[in-house]
């Protein structure tokens, strides 16, 4: 399995040549077993819908049968390529051209914690008592810098609730708009959504085409197997003896079950992909759904939301032929995380 891994990394590489893989940590390797989980649920799918009703239809009416079997698989390979990505690639981090050391620390971090272990790491002599002063030895990376005078890589819009630019105190780092602390990954996710356990990743601004994708693709694949296996279901339980081997009974059961899995998990997706169409028609993740609620920050959300169609290229790409292909659409398509197109609103853009 390990192997297998592998190879799809390299494939993933090769495909998509700028992005990266997310890393490995005992967290997601303690995650892989929901992503056994989701593989076990498809395989479980397959039984009713291709191994008891598709395949042996072949025999009455083959046209139709082939046809649909080929379907079928298409929307599984969709559905494996799209879930492979939300898994693997990593969804973007914040780089160190962000970090307090290169932009200069907030006023509001003077004399904490954070500042005073940074500046104990630099072996500075009292440490404590040179904070105070709001600066650390000229040469040094700790320095105090007033908001106005911090320049930032690019321009934001976003504040914190006290006006000024976002950071954050873990990773040391000034937040591009709509990047966020992901406490499982340990570090800054550009544009995240939310750390999603079935994927075994964090949902950010790499990814989250994919995740939108794999939402969609397990959503209908569990539809087809809802219509289209309850008739041989119901048809197989009310053989009798001796019609009933051990084989078939068993192969059955197995059907029943996946059968039901997925008609519970495509009502549970049925919800899940429509919030997240209707945020991909707003252009907001999953912690903006929220902030907007938020009067300190719902303007500058509500500046992201360009019009459904714009809002959809801005994930999918500009190319609508590859809207249903788990492919990366490009820097040039999509941005790079960091700058973001706005409308245009009352807010003061300082």
């Amino acid at each position: 399995m390990w192997s297998a891994c592998m190879r799809v990394s390299k494939w993933i590489c090769w495909m998509y040549p700028g992005l990266e893989l997310t890393e490995c940590s005992l967290t997601r390797y303690a995650g892989l077993l929901a992503v056994v989980g989701v593989l076990v649920v498809v395989a479980l799918g397959y039984v009713p819908l291709v191994v008891l009703t598709l395949w042996p239809w072949r025999r009455s009416h083959p046209v139709l049968a082939t046809l649909a079997l080929l379907l079928e698989h298409v929307l599984l390979l969709l559905l494996l390529w799209s879930y492979a990505c939300a898994v693997l690639i990593d969804p973007g981090r914040v780089t160190r051209e962000w970090s307090f050391a290169v932009l200069g620390w907030p006023l509001e971090l003077r004399g904490s914690p954070e500042a005073a272990a940074a500046a104990q790491q630099l072996h500075v002599d009292d440490p404590t008592r040179e904070m105070e002063r709001g600066l650390v030895r000229k040469g040094h990376d700790v320095r105090f810098v007033p908001n106005q005078h911090i320049r930032l890589p690019a321009f934001v819009l976003m504040r914190n609730r006290s006006g000024r630019y976002r950071y954050c105190s873990k990773c040391l780092v000034y937040k591009p708009d709509r990047a966020h602390h992901c406490s499982t990954l340990g570090r800054c996710v550009l544009k995240m959504d939310h750390f999603c356990p079935w994927v075994n990743n964090t949902v950010g601004f790499y990814n989250h085409k994919f995740f939108f994708q794999f939402l969609v693709y397990a959503l209908l694949t569990a539809l087809t197997v809802g219509a289209g296996a309850p008739a041989t279901l119901l048809q197989r339980l009310a053989q009798q003896p001796p019609d009933v081997t051990a084989a078939t009974a068993a192969l059955t059961i197995v059907g029943l079950v996946g059968w039901v899995m997925c008609l519970a998990i495509g009502c549970a997706l049925l919800f899940f992909v429509s919030f997240h169409t209707y945020l991909l028609l707003k252009n907001r993740t999953t912690i903006e759904a929220y902030e907007v609620s938020d009067p300190a920050k719902a303007e500058a959300v509500e500046a992201l939301d360009r019009g459904p169609l714009l809002n959809i290229v801005s994930v999918l790409g500009d190319r609508a032929c590859t809207w249903l292909l788990p492919l990366w659409p490009g820097v040039d398509a999509v941005g790079d995380g960091i700058h973001w197109a706005y409308r245009r609103t009352g807010m003061a853009f300082v």
